[in-house]
This record gives structure tokens, C-alpha cells and sequence, in this order.
């Protein structure tokens, strides 16, 4: 199955990426930390009930951060010059992939409701503006209208 979405996905996360302060880790040890703490909260299990819990693994390859089918993340390490994966944003990005084929739609909604409930609605809204602007397709992974408060939308 081709990734339609794919290039019009990350160059709507680009500009948001550039302007959220969100939280930077040092270590994978971290990531792992914040994926269960994600994970473990209430509007996590109360969207995603039957999820399986995610693996944080190191890679050597700073190129990309990834998920793998079955439930783990690799990320590059700081030491192989990983530090732009090593931050929150990236890491709620491949939890998504947990809940989404490729950057299809599914992927694109429950990224949105992931930054909304552990960043902020503000930036949920940024990448919500950003993928519509480039006619990305959104289904979130619950009801619209509910969706649409949890990002502040009217």
C-alpha cells in the first residue's frame, strides 16, 4: 500500500514542529518513560482501550525516527545525532502510527487528538490548519464533535 499522504503529512508538521515548545528528552530511556506515562493516562485508555503497549528502542540511523508494526518505536540516540527526533512532537507522531496505517487518515486524527491531550489544543489546531490547507484527510478515532472540543474548534 503506497503513502499518498505522506510528503503533504510532514510538510504540514514542519512549520508547527518549528514553533512548539515541547518537551526534549536526553535519553531513549525518556522516550520510553513518556510513551508509557501517554499510555497509562485515562483519555488515553479511554480512546484507545485495547491498545497494546509501545517499545522505545535506540537505532544508529539519525535519519528518521520509526514504528514498527507490533509496538515499538525506534529512535536515534543523541550520541549518532539523533537529538531532533528526541523530543516530544516526534515521538506523539509515532505513537500515532499505533492507531493509523501509513499517514493516512486514521494516522492524521489520532495524531491531532495525541498533540491536543499531551501538548497543547493550540498546536493540535496549527497542524489541524496546516494539513487542511494542503487537503490532508482527517478521521479522528472518536466522535467529530467531540474531537472538535477536545481541540478547542467551535
Amino acid at each position: 500500500m503506497s503513502d499518498l499522504q505522506k510528503q503533504r503529512v510532514y510538510e504540514s508538521e514542519y512549520p508547527v514542529r518549528n514553533m512548539t515548545d515541547d518537551i526534549k528528552f536526553d535519553t531513549v530511556e525518556q522516550v520510553q518513560d513518556y510513551v508509557k506515562a501517554v499510555q497509562s493516562s485515562r483519555w488515553y485508555k479511554a480512546i484507545w482501550p485495547q491498545a497494546d503497549p509501545l517499545r522505545v528502542f535506540g537505532k544508529l540511523d539519525a535519519s528518521s525516527a520509526h514504528y514498527e508494526w507490533g509496538g515499538s518505536i525506534s529512535v536515534p540516540t543523541a550520541k549518532r545525532g539523533g537529538k531532533w527526533a528526541l523530543r516530544e512532537i516526534v515521538v506523539l507522531h509515532e505513537i500515532a502510527h499505533h492507531h493509523g496505517i501509513s499517514h493516512g487518515a486514521e494516522f492524521t486524527g489520532s495524531f491531532l487528538i495525541l498533540l491536543a491531550k499531551a501538548v497543547s489544543a493550540e498546536t493540535a489546531r496549527n497542524l489541524r490548519d496546516q494539513y487542511l490547507s494542503r487537503n490532508v484527510a482527517i478521521t479522528y478515532p472518536i466522535d467529530q464533535a467531540l474531537a472538535h472540543r477536545v481541540l478547542g474548534i467551535a
